[in-house]
């Protein structure tokens, strides 16, 4: 595996595989990789010739500074994760190399609803941060597919957003969540939970799956009640969200069900100090 800092040494590598007509697959991330980081290096090694990823502590994209002080970093662990698979380029720049115009440059897309709501609602100026880093990095790569986790279900919306209002070539393909056996869904912040807040995490998932068993057996708002009251009243959990919208707009909730709609529930909770979400689609 090549680590490259430079963006300019990375363009012109890339450009050299291009012009031999070799695919990239890029997978961008903020590093404290996980296995879930992982199997989205194994989706763009099984389609691609040639797989990037991207390590950024992207600091734009923190709406409040003490959680991008906080988000653990160590880049040398993350080497180490990455050289056990077949990733071929590590992109790490610094900040400099991707902001050179300060950190208040903004690239701006019409985001509608996805900025007003969720996750946009409750983090103003995040997916800001989010449509300017991944733009830069796009500007740099180029690559033919982007790998993203549905875990972050918005962002990936968010993202074929900014693919489809820039007219950008570049598929993106949204991966599965991997979860640990437990149904806790593999996130960079669980290493900042202890054990009992993890336990508590389960919390989560388990309201997410209680949604989905009941489907039909009651209005989706009196489901959504009843998985709250059973498993998210934990005087360590506060929920700032848990909605049931169709798969293709997350700018509603729904009032009744349809046998031929997919759906998807959306969590966003603290658990103790720690901010988690969660989604599950069916």
């Amino acid at each position: 595996m090549i680590i490259i800092h430079s963006k300019t040494e990375l363009s012109h590598l890339l450009a050299s595989y291009k012009n031999s007509g070799k695919t990239i697959g890029f997978v961008p991330t903020m590093g404290a990789l996980h296995q879930g980081h992982l199997s989205l290096i194994e989706a763009s090694v099984a389609t691609c010739d040639i797989t990037v990823m991207s390590i950024f502590v992207n600091p734009t994209q923190f709406n409040d500074p003490k959680d991008f002080e906080k988000y653990p970093q160590n880049l040398e662990a993350d080497i180490e994760k990455l050289n056990t698979t077949k990733c071929n380029i590590l992109f790490a720049p610094h900040a400099m190399e991707i902001y050179e115009n300060g950190l208040d440059e903004r690239i701006q897309i019409d985001l509608s609803v996805l900025k007003n709501v969720l996750e946009g609602e409750k983090r103003p100026g995040h997916y800001d941060g989010v449509v300017t880093v991944v733009y830069k990095l796009f500007q740099i790569v180029a690559p033919h597919k982007v790998f993203l986790g549905l875990k972050d279900y918005q962002q990936v919306l968010v993202i074929k957003e900014l693919i489809k209002q820039k007219a950008l070539p570049i598929e993106a393909i949204g991966c599965p969540t991997l979860r640990e056996a437990n149904g806790l869904a593999m996130s960079s912040r669980n290493t900042r939970l202890n054990d009992e807040e993890k336990e508590i995490a389960l919390n989560l998932s388990k309201a997410l799956r209680f949604i989905q068993s009941q489907k039909g057996n009651d209005t989706p708002e009196m489901i959504r009640k009843i998985a709250i009251k059973q498993y998210l009243t934990h005087p360590l959990i506060r929920l700032e969200y848990l909605q049931i919208s169709p798969e293709n707009d997350i700018s509603v909730q729904i009032e009744d069900w349809n046998e031929s709609q997919s759906y998807v529930v959306l969590i966003a909770a603290f658990v103790g100090n720690i901010r988690l979400i969660d989604n599950i689609v069916f």
